[in-house]
């Protein structure tokens, strides 16, 4: 395909998600992974569905976590094992995409353009990289699919555990244009609240908005977030040595 056809993979919960992977006695109950749990301003690092349902979010003290949820369980992080199922789940992206870029322990691009012709295909992949992940390692994973790395990461934040979310050439406005420009990659708080200033609100807003604007009051890092809107100024992954 003349586009490229990019996958943004991310493992659900994957800390919480290891540890109930490996402990059946937490499956069906609310659990946090954070540090130092016997001292309980110790932040979460993790939660499960459950926990994650009931209001636990990662970065809460452990205080405030436990006020929101009756019942949690609070366990230590244990790093071994997640480097573990992390290097597992990549050797299985590896299978599909020599250019596998690593973002986290937990996510990644893999650049299947070679494989696929077009974004129906590239649904099928993603479809065949889940299912492997979970028959292999027992962990989910979400799979966006869309022809730029920002894109792609949009559609995984959309698609459900254990699913995947498309957005191709022709239908990524309809589909991702109208998400809090907050949702998209490198927009952290400060910058979220500059383009408030400027009443950009959503992504649709940072694509009408003029580029000396942008420029004005993001330099040149506004133009990037206007063409990672667009799809345009994509990067090559690298190749995995």
């Amino acid at each position: 395909m003349d586009d490229k056809l990019i996958l943004h993979s991310d493992l659900n919960n994957f800390y919480a998600s290891v540890e109930c992977l490996l402990c059946p006695q937490y499956r069906d109950v609310p659990l946090a992974v954070a540090g130092n749990p016997e001292r309980r301003h110790g932040v979460v690092l993790a939660k499960n569905a459950i926990a994650k349902k009931a209001g636990v979010k990662t970065g809460d003290v452990i205080w405030e976590a436990e006020q929101k949820c009756d019942g949690l369980i609070v366990v230590p992080p244990h790093y071994d094992l997640y480097t573990k199922f992390s290097e597992e789940v990549f050797n299985i992206y590896r299978k599909y995409s020599d250019f596998v870029e690593p973002f986290g322990p937990d996510e990644c691009w893999v650049d299947c353009s070679v494989l696929a012709r077009n974004f129906d295909e590239g649904a099928s992949i993603a479809t065949t990289i889940k299912d492997d992940v979970l028959a292999q390692t027992g962990l989910t994973v979400s799979i966006g699919v869309s022809f730029s790395k920002p894109l792609a990461k949009l559609c995984s934040d959309l698609a459900n555990p254990n699913d995947y979310f498309v957005a191709g050439k022709n239908d990524f406005k309809q589909k991702l244009w109208g998400l809090d420009v907050g949702k998209l990659l490198n927009v952290g708080r400060s910058t979220k609240e500059k383009l408030l200033k400027l009443n950009v609100k959503t992504l649709r807003d940072v694509a009408n908005t003029d580029d000396a604007l942008l420029r004005q009051f993001l330099g040149v890092n506004g133009i990037k977030l206007k063409k990672a809107v667009l799809g345009e100024g994509i990067r090559e992954l690298p190749a995995y040595l």
